[in-house]
């Protein structure tokens, strides 16, 4: 049986350690100088993250409207140079889960009605009485605002 042992010296053990150490002490700096320097002066990104040190994910949702109003997250990747960020040349999209495309609906629909109720008015006895004495009042105090600001 061949026994196989990596013949490498301790120089070359400690270099390829200093390697990695400076590498993962990297990611320190990436998340600290790379992303609120290059995204907030460019702005239209929601998030930003470093999954790897000189990488960095920036987060852009997006509304589709494929029958119904979801917000997609599409996520692009930049390399960074110490300074200046080069694009990577993949991107990734993330989709809304079944239940957070259901509360968004849910949530367009609510706001679709309240709009509906504001323009239209109510739509019961009880609430059309309210809504009128509620409209008299603002009138009322309109018209005295206008009054006492036209008088000398």
């Amino acid at each position: 049986m061949i026994r196989l042992r990596p013949r490498f010296s301790l120089r070359t053990l400690a270099f390829v350690v200093t390697l990695a150490c400076a590498y993962f002490a990297a990611w320190e700096a990436t998340k600290r100088y790379a992303l609120p320097k290059h995204f907030l002066v460019y702005g239209g990104f929601t998030d930003t993250y470093s999954p790897l040190p000189f990488v960095v994910r920036a987060d852009e949702e997006v509304m589709v409207l494929n029958g119904s109003p979801v917000m997609r997250t599409n996520h692009y990747y930049y390399f960074w140079l110490l300074g200046p960020m080069v694009k990577l040349p993949f991107e990734s999209v993330t989709l809304p889960t079944r239940e957070q495309v259901d509360g968004q609906l849910l949530d367009a629909i609510k706001r679709s009605m309240r709009n509906i109720r504001a323009r239209v008015g109510p739509t019961n006895d009880e609430d059309a009485a309210k809504f009128r004495l509620e409209r008299d009042a603002a009138l009322a105090t309109e018209s005295q605002r206008a009054i006492s600001a036209s008088s000398p």
